[in-house]
């Protein structure tokens, strides 16, 4: 009786842990500006996002939100010119959610300093 108890604690805390994850992803769906600098991020609810810098270079890819508030973008395609017409080779980056709210994303990317601030704008 005990470890059919235990089992259902257990998988009562997974089931807890993946609702949640599901739950910031959902969340996050719409378009970001970038407060500091000309730039947004488009999260779709397909799981798409595409990424304008400043300098109107699109990036498009996917995006998936994990443990640890940790994003991973994986990115595939890019309208950046280059030198050769080879395909884009896939690129994967984790960033670290470091506030989320329903009009507020901030993001810490590894090798940069500081943070990126955005703010909702649909």
């Amino acid at each position: 009786m005990k470890k059919f108890t235990s089992f259902y604690i257990l998988l009562l805390i997974m089931v807890s842990i993946a609702l949640a994850s599901c739950a910031t992803q959902a969340a996050i769906n719409g378009l970001w500006q970038n407060t500091e600098e000309i730039g947004t991020i488009e999260f779709k609810a397909t799981g798409e996002v595409i990424i304008v810098d400043n300098m109107s270079a699109t990036v498009t890819g996917y995006y998936k939100i994990g443990e640890d508030n940790l994003i991973t973008f994986e990115l595939l395609a890019s309208d950046i010119l280059r030198p050769s017409i080879q395909p884009m080779p896939k690129t994967v980056i984790t960033a670290k959610i470091i506030t989320f709210t329903e009009d507020t994303l901030q993001l810490r990317f590894p090798g940069e300093d500081g943070l990126e601030n955005y703010r909702r704008v649909r």
